[in-house]
C-alpha cells in the first residue's frame, strides 16, 4: 500500500510540476513579444512626435551668457543602437554636432551627451568665454536665426 500512495504523490508532484513549466513558458513567450512590439512602436512612434515638437523647441544657451567672445551653435540628434541577443536590446544616446562657429575655431565637431562630454563643453566655455548655443537635429530656419540671435545678444535679466 505504502507504495502506491508514494507514487500517486509522485504523480501529482510531476503533474504540478508540468503545468508549473507551461506556465512558465506562456509567460516568457508573452513577456518577450512584449519587449520585442512596445520597442518596435516607440521607434516608429518616435518621429512623429518629433515632427510635431520641433517647431515648439527653442534655442537652449549655457556657458558663459555674459560677456562672451565668442558662440557655438550645436545640433542635437538622438543616435540609436539595436540588437537581437534574445530579446531586443535598444540603446540610445545624444549627439551635440557643431552647426556654426562665431569668433572661435572648435576642434571637435562631435560631442556626446554624457556627463564628461558636458563638462568639457562648460570648461571650454569657461575658459574660452563661449556661449553655447543647441538646436534640434531636425531644426527649421527660424529655429536656427534664433539660435544666431542668442549668440549676439546679451542675456535677459533675470524675473524676481
Amino acid at each position: 500500500m505504502r507504495p502506491r500512495a508514494y507514487v500517486s504523490r509522485f504523480k501529482i508532484a510531476r503533474a504540478n510540476c508540468r503545468l508549473r513549466l507551461v506556465q512558465l513558458l506562456r509567460l516568457i513567450i508573452i513577456t518577450s513579444i512584449l519587449l520585442f512590439a512596445l520597442p518596435l512602436s516607440l521607434l516608429t512612434a518616435a518621429p512623429a512626435t518629433a515632427q510635431s515638437s520641433k517647431d515648439e523647441k527653442p534655442p537652449i544657451a549655457w556657458g558663459v551668457l555674459s560677456g562672451n567672445s565668442g558662440c557655438v551653435i550645436f545640433a542635437e540628434s538622438r543616435k540609436t543602437s539595436t540588437k537581437f541577443v534574445g530579446v531586443l536590446i535598444v540603446k540610445w544616446h545624444y549627439e551635440l554636432d557643431v552647426l556654426e562657429t562665431q569668433n572661435y575655431d572648435m576642434q571637435r565637431k562631435q560631442w556626446k551627451e554624457t556627463r564628461e562630454d558636458l563638462d568639457a563643453l562648460q570648461k571650454l566655455a569657461q575658459q574660452n568665454k563661449l556661449k553655447l548655443v543647441k538646436i534640434p537635429a531636425q531644426h527649421t530656419l527660424q529655429q536656427l536665426e534664433k539660435a544666431r540671435a542668442m549668440c549676439t545678444q546679451p542675456p535677459a535679466p533675470a524675473k524676481e
